[in-house]
């Protein structure tokens, strides 16, 4: 072969072993961890949270807190609201105003 890319050529080389066979010596190694496997590996911290005391709030209470007028924007909305290929629409439920995401 005269004309060849690499200085290197495979072949049949006396005392190679074949590719099936390895050597007793020979153990199979992972030198590189992949994305995949840190995020597989990866153990789930719990997140910080401050410690709230505990809300009491009736359901006439909140329906009353909503009655702000910078609300009323939403509680018109009939068309849902699509940000992110997430669907965002605002329905009033026993004169409770929610949020559907």
């Amino acid at each position: 072969m005269p004309d060849t890319l690499y200085d290197l050529i495979i072949g049949n080389v006396e005392s190679a072993q074949p590719p099936d066979d390895p050597g007793p010596e020979w153990h199979e190694a992972c030198a590189v961890t992949t994305r995949a496997q840190a995020k597989r590996d990866k153990k789930l911290t719990p997140l910080k949270t401050p410690r709230v005391a505990e809300l009491s709030v009736s359901k006439e209470d909140l329906s009353r807190m909503q009655e702000d007028p910078t609300l009323e924007k939403f509680r018109g909305m009939r068309n849902a609201e699509v940000r992110n290929d997430h669907e965002i629409t605002f329905k009033v439920k026993d004169s409770v105003l929610y949020r559907f995401y």
